[in-house]
């Protein structure tokens, strides 16, 4: 009976987390799951998955980065407020554990000026002041640490377009950002087959909106 047990839990443990060899195909399938996913359910099992292969590779910061990011679509997706910041809370875990595992990457930073910008979204009224700020910050220094990352300046561009204009946001300010983050994407390479590469397909339709209208208003 122990023996079955004991084999029971080595084969469940196989299944729950990859080996080193079946590391990136397994991030592959999650990555590909998430580019399609469209309900905090689906998500939430998402992240999860991310999260149980970082806990068996402990040295690899990617899967920890997904988690986080999963959270953070979640909190973004889920229409019920008072859930947002649950997400979120184990977003802002899961990207300090990445953060301990790659310091001073460019990527990692845009991810907590989307967490920030998350945040924000919760309540903007009361909490503009203090996560705005935040989230320019890390942009920032997303955007020092690595000057080929579009991703800073396609949030801080969709950011700057939902800004109202006189608070200097809006079309005419966001355009410019918009342009420069859609020719870095255009030339941009990750590091790794596993680096983030998302933001191009809603950076192009976000461009496609702006300027459709723009050429309506034109005629």
């Amino acid at each position: 009976m122990k023996k079955l047990v004991l084999l029971c839990t080595l084969l469940l443990g196989t299944i729950a987390f990859p080996q080193e060899d079946r590391y990136p195909k397994f991030m592959a399938e999650q990555l590909n799951s998430m580019d399609t996913a469209k309900s905090v359910e689906s998500l939430q099992i998402i992240s999860n998955n991310f999260e149980r292969v970082a806990l068996a590779e402990k040295s690899k910061w990617q899967p920890y980065y997904y988690a986080s990011l999963c959270n953070i679509l979640s909190s973004m997706t889920d229409n019920e407020n008072q859930r947002k910041d649950s997400y979120l809370d184990k977003a802002e875990l899961q990207l300090s554990l990445a953060d301990s595992l790659l310091v001073h990457n460019s990527e990692i930073y845009t991810l907590k000026g989307l967490l920030a910008q998350a945040r924000m979204l919760v309540n903007p009224m009361q909490r503009y002041m203090k996560y705005s700020p935040e989230a320019t910050r890390n942009f920032e220094q997303a955007k020092q640490l690595d000057t080929t990352n579009p991703r800073p300046y396609y949030l801080i561009g969709q950011s700057t377009l939902y800004t109202p204009e006189q608070f200097g946001g809006g079309k005419a300010k966001a355009l410019p950002i918009l342009l420069k983050a859609k020719a870095l994407y255009d030339n941009f390479v990750p590091k790794s087959p596993l680096d983030p590469i998302w933001g191009k397909k809603q950076l192009d339709a976000v461009l496609e909106q702006i300027q459709g209208k723009a050429n309506e208003s034109v005629k």
